[in-house]
């Protein structure tokens, strides 16, 4: 009996240390996909781990959330370029485009001006209308998260 229980222990020892160069990779990896998409939105590799976290909780594609973040980064940088539009749908949601110009708001801290605005209209039609103009088409699979 007692060997029994010492050879199930020592198969289940073996298996946890199997597993942990796994378990590292897959870390290793989560890390490497944030570093990348920090780059590639202007947002912190904290940040983006914080909102994964949300996305989680709510039931949301991550891969979804930072397409959604990326063609926000993007729409912002046209509305500095000159876009009437961006810079409407930009205004319409609290970005303080002249801080971002000036480098005084960062392109993380427009993000959360957005969120904010958006998370406050309580007309869904204007929500998704703003959303899907700052967002992107993706915006519709991330409003559990905005909300």
């Amino acid at each position: 009996m007692l060997s029994s229980i010492a050879l199930s222990a020592a198969r289940t020892g073996a298996d946890i240390v199997a597993s942990l160069p796994r378990a590292f990779l897959a870390a290793a990896d989560s890390a490497d996909q944030l570093a990348k998409t920090a780059a590639r939105t202007s947002i912190a590799v904290e940040t983006l781990s914080a909102l994964r976290h949300q996305a989680s909780l709510a039931d949301v594609n991550f891969e979804a959330l930072t397409g959604s973040v990326s063609k926000f980064t993007r729409n912002v940088g046209e509305a500095i370029a000159g876009s009437k539009q961006q810079a409407e749908t930009m205004r319409a949601l609290g970005v303080d485009l002249e801080g971002v110009r000036g480098g005084t708001v960062s392109v993380e801290e427009a993000l959360f001006q957005a969120v904010d605005t958006l998370s406050k209209t309580g007309n869904q039609f204007e929500k998704l209308r703003l959303g899907t103009g700052a967002f992107g088409r993706g915006f519709a699979e991330i409003i559990p998260i905005v909300n």
